[in-house]
This record gives structure tokens, sequence and C-alpha cells, in this order.
């Protein structure tokens, strides 16, 4: 009886193992997706085409701050190096099938957003964004912990 016990939960954690919503996880997760999303975002590393171009991002962009709330809202920040800062706030939804994350925001120069879902843990956040037709861009966001 416990051999039959054993192999019931193998199957059972190799069945969950294998349905993973996302490429980069998480296989399982006792927190909804929405509870995950939000927080408080940093990029952590930036690539370009497939090539981690961290570096030339932190160039150009100083400081960047992506505040989910779990009511569909968003606010994000950055500044630059330079004299510039940008802020807008907008409203956020999961779409196909919560296989990517729709941000509009309420700025009506701005355009609507949708990223491809990577990674969805609650501390670590990848999204992907085809820019063009031969630009792709990879963001990997960990919790802000500036003030």
């Amino acid at each position: 009886m416990k051999l039959f016990y054993k192999i019931g939960l193998l199957l059972i954690f190799v069945s969950f193992a294998s349905c993973k919503k996302y490429e980069n996880g998480p296989a399982f997760s006792l927190m909804t997706k929405k509870a995950r999303l939000a927080n408080i975002w940093s990029v952590d590393t930036y690539f370009l085409n497939g090539k981690d171009k961290t570096t030339e991002y932190r160039q150009l962009v100083a400081r960047d701050k992506l505040i989910i709330f779990q009511s569909g809202e968003f606010e994000y920040s950055e500044s630059s190096s330079w004299t510039w800062a940008a802020q807008y706030i907008g409203k956020w939804k999961f779409v196909n099938d919560k296989e990517e994350l729709e941000m509009t925001p309420d700025n009506s120069v701005l355009k609507t957003k949708t990223y491809k879902i990577l990674r969805l843990k609650n501390k670590s956040l990848w999204l992907e964004e085809r820019v063009s037709d031969d630009s792709l861009v990879e963001m990997h966001y960990l919790p802000n912990t500036e003030p």
C-alpha cells in the first residue's frame, strides 16, 4: 500500500512539474498569478536580441520603477543620467490565456504594449517584447528595494 501511495504522489508531482505556464517557471505556486505580479519592480537585466545590454540600458535609463497593483492598475517611472524623466499610469491585464501582459497607459499619446511572460514568480518577473521584426527585448525584473 505504501508503494502505491508513493507512486501516486510521484505521478502528481511529475504532472504538475510538466504543466508549467511560463517557459522559466514557476512549475507550481500557491500564490495566484495576479498576486505574484503585484509588486514594485525594477529592471535588473536587459537583453536585446539575446545579448546582455544591461550596461547600455543603464547608460540611458539610470532608474526605473514599475509598480503593479492587484487592482489592474500600474505606475511607471524612469529617469535618465541626463535631464529627462518619464512617468505615467495606466491599466494592465492578462491576455492570451494569461501568457501575456497587456499594459495600456492612460495617456493617449503612448501606445498599449503587450509582453510575453517568460517567468512570473513573486520575486522575479521576466518579460519579452517584440519591438520590431528584428528586435526582441527581454527584461528581467527584481523587486525594487529603493525607498
